[in-house]
């Protein structure tokens, strides 16, 4: 053969096995790709089953239910308080009555609104006496007003509906004072002398000897 022709084999064969080792290295990187893409998920032996949504239990509801009254009065309080920041003492009752509602709600109590209220008195029965604002965890009664100004029939009305309901504690909201905490009534009825005593509105007064003047 030729020069010309021994180099044109001799440049064939180098490209040849040039293409040969790119062929390969190819192969590799697509090899590793494919080990990675393997290799990142688990075996099935090693996965872990999901686990069940949680869902809450009657028992953990009734946990719920055993919340201290002051912490119980304070969340009502700090929800009422969010509401006014936010809104401020421009809406009617009925509006406040179910932003707190949905809000108590999403803060994970349970929440009555304008629940029916029965009793009896000697002898007969009145059904559907009157109506509750917000009943929160069973246990407080909260009377949601929008006035400009403050009136002592508030904590005296809602102390009656707690002494029918046969419930402890109750709030009065005033979302129309410029100040909310200006417009925050607690009133207590008959709770347990280690549960706020100094906020017993409602108590007989303590039995002893009368002092003399």
């Amino acid at each position: 053969m030729t020069a010309g022709g021994v180099r044109a084999d001799s440049f064939g064969h180098r490209n040849g096995a040039k293409a040969q080792r790119g062929g390969r290295e190819e192969q590799q990187r697509h090899f590793s790709f494919a080990f990675l893409r393997v290799t990142s998920r688990p075996s099935r032996s090693s996965r872990q089953p999901a686990s069940p949504a949680p869902c809450t239990s009657s028992s953990e509801a009734d946990i719920s239910m055993d919340i201290h009254p002051d912490d119980l009065t304070g969340a009502c309080i700090n929800a009422a308080l969010r509401i006014h920041m936010k809104f401020r003492s421009g809406m009617l009752e009925a509006m406040y009555e179910t932003v707190l509602e949905r809000t108590l709600i999403r803060d994970g109590f349970s929440v009555e609104r304008q629940k029916a209220i029965s009793f009896e008195f000697e002898g007969d029965h009145y059904e559907n006496a009157f109506r509750t604002d917000l009943i929160v965890n069973g246990r407080l009664i909260i009377e949601v007003k929008a006035r400009e100004t403050n009136s002592p029939i508030y904590a005296t009305q809602l102390l009656t509906y707690l002494r029918l309901a046969r419930l402890p504690l109750g709030l009065v909201l005033n979302f129309g004072m410029p100040r909310l905490m200006d417009g925050i009534k607690r009133v207590v009825n008959d709770l347990p002398p280690e549960q706020s005593p100094q906020l017993r509105v409602n108590r007989l007064p303590p039995v002893g000897p009368t002092p003399r003047c």
